[in-house]
């Protein structure tokens, strides 16, 4: 392996490490890194320069859309965050501060991001800020979230020694919800909408195409589906940027992961099985209904209905 691959395969080494640590130390490299995100923030807003967000919920591959981002060095401020409200970030923070664990750097970014989305002046020479926004099946991004979060969620990790048992539980857990109240269902309508002022659905989504652009006075938004990334994250980031495709790689980048308990997560991912029932409430959700096809619909309640 030469020096270029290790410096690949050890370049988040650091950032995981500091995350793995409690809460003190942790809160003390942010603070540190915070204050210099406050600075430049500030500072670029004065500018009046046009940043570029990485901005959704959690586990779409952002990470990696962040990182590829970055490696092409544009002249643009650049940051990823799950959410641009003052006051959300600061109740996090304040909660966080409370209970003594770790206030993550993203919701001071957020707030920092808030503030000068606030002060946004509108003039001739104004250049809206690009906002690339990921979505992806819920289902997934719940069997992602409940992993990732598994020692903080779960009152008997033994379960999880146990396979079938752990695919009862989840087929348990997932047929006792209503899909229609979750918040990655609601999210473009909760967050989004109140922290943007952006309606996704009032605009028409080619789901051939699997993304598209909004313009808008202050921002300019890319949303793109996870299921076909890849493909959408070069075309549609060209036509945000107004560059060629050619010039954009995508990086794969996981940060934030629980390699503990990765063997089950695949096999629960390959082994869950729903009722229809179930699966239509999912698939009925505006977020479903207006982002994918009846044929990709379809495809994904044969997936988690299929006998094994």
């Amino acid at each position: 392996m030469n020096v270029s691959e290790l410096l690949k395969k050890y370049k988040f080494l650091p950032t995981r490490l500091i995350t793995a640590r409690g809460p003190v130390i942790y809160n003390t490299a942010r603070a540190i890194v915070c204050l210099s995100d406050k600075i430049k923030i500030k500072w670029a807003a004065k500018k009046n320069k046009p940043f570029i967000l990485i901005y959704q919920q959690g586990r779409v591959a952002s990470t990696s859309v962040y990182e590829s981002i970055k490696a092409m060095k544009l002249p643009y401020p650049l940051y990823h965050v799950h959410t641009l409200s003052i006051e959300n970030a600061e109740q996090k923070i304040k909660l966080a501060k409370k209970n003594n664990t770790k206030a993550y750097r993203h919701f001071f970014v957020g707030k920092y991001l808030g503030k000068a989305i606030q002060n946004i002046k509108l003039t001739p020479s104004y250049e809206p800020w690009k906002v690339i926004c990921i979505f992806r099946d819920p289902i997934d991004i719940m069997l992602s979230l409940y992993f990732l979060n598994i020692e903080t969620k779960s009152k008997d990790l033994e379960l999880y020694e146990d396979k079938e048992a752990a695919l009862e539980y989840f087929q348990n857990l997932f047929e006792s919800n209503d899909p229609s109240g979750w918040a990655i269902c609601r999210w473009f309508d909760d967050v989004f909408y109140k922290e943007l002022g952006i309606d996704v659905y009032s605009h028409a989504f080619d789901t051939e195409k699997g993304f598209v652009v909004i313009k808008t006075e202050k921002f300019e938004i890319l949303l793109l589906r996870f299921e076909n990334l890849a493909s959408v994250y070069k075309h549609g980031s060209a036509e945000l940027l107004g560059m060629d495709s050619g010039d954009f790689n995508l990086m794969h980048a996981n940060i934030h992961r629980n390699d503990k308990y990765s063997d089950m997560h695949i096999y629960i991912k390959k082994n869950l099985r729903l009722s229809k029932s179930f699966c239509d409430k999912v698939y009925t959700t505006k977020l479903m209904k207006h982002f994918y096809s009846s044929a990709m619909i379809e495809t994904s309640v044969k997936k988690w209905t299929k006998v094994k």
